[in-house]
């Protein structure tokens, strides 16, 4: 039970579903999720871990906040590591399949990424790419709204990586992509501190 249970909360924290600084009973989402208390406690103890979940000392858990600053932070990490992986990765070991099948854009986003690190031969890139996807999964859903290229602009990087494009057109991109969505910080937060009624 307690698989289940760690991915559907998972699920519902990287969508968005409720508002940073959220509370989050455990008993509550037990009953929610027709579970006892114990899979709930544990599968939030793991996403503290995580970071999509803070422990309080004194009040529980709460769903995790991002200021600006934090996800300015993030989005720089995340380039930071793909431009490394870039460098060292074979084309022709990316996973072809990150275009295929019915996706929504954000799990297009950390399919293609976390593929370029993994053909980078880099099990830390790919771990700290997939980490990182998991935290920013939430701003990248308000992506469409705010970004009006932006599944053109993701399917361009996949083009460019397939045709195994210099590392200096790859780089300028991936800092362009980043920087803009830094640019965006604040409207990020703020739509995010709204939670699953922001329009």
């Amino acid at each position: 039970m307690i698989e289940p249970t760690y991915q559907g909360l998972k699920a519902r924290l990287k969508t968005g579903v409720w508002p940073m600084g959220m509370r989050l009973e455990a008993a509550k989402l037990a009953d929610e999720l027709g579970v006892s208390v114990t899979p709930v406690r544990d599968s939030l103890n793991r996403l503290v871990g995580e970071r999509l979940v803070e422990l309080w000392p004194g009040e529980g858990y709460r769903v995790a906040r991002l200021n600006e600053r934090l996800l300015r932070d993030l989005f720089l990490f995340n380039r930071d590591v793909l431009i490394r992986a870039t460098a060292t990765m074979a084309a022709s070991d990316l996973d072809s399949n990150w275009v295929e099948g019915p996706m929504l854009y954000p799990d297009r986003v950390a399919r293609l990424f976390s593929g370029v690190a993994a053909a980078s031969g880099s099990a830390a890139a790919k771990e700290a790419v997939e980490a990182l996807s998991d935290r920013l999964h939430a701003a990248r859903c308000l992506d469409p709204e705010l970004i009006a290229q932006c599944e053109i602009e993701i399917e361009m990087f996949g083009q460019m990586i397939r045709n195994n494009v210099n590392s200096t057109t790859r780089n300028s991109w991936l800092a362009s992509y980043h920087d803009l969505r830094c640019e965006l910080a604040s409207e990020y937060v703020f739509r995010l501190e709204q939670g699953p009624l922001r329009s």
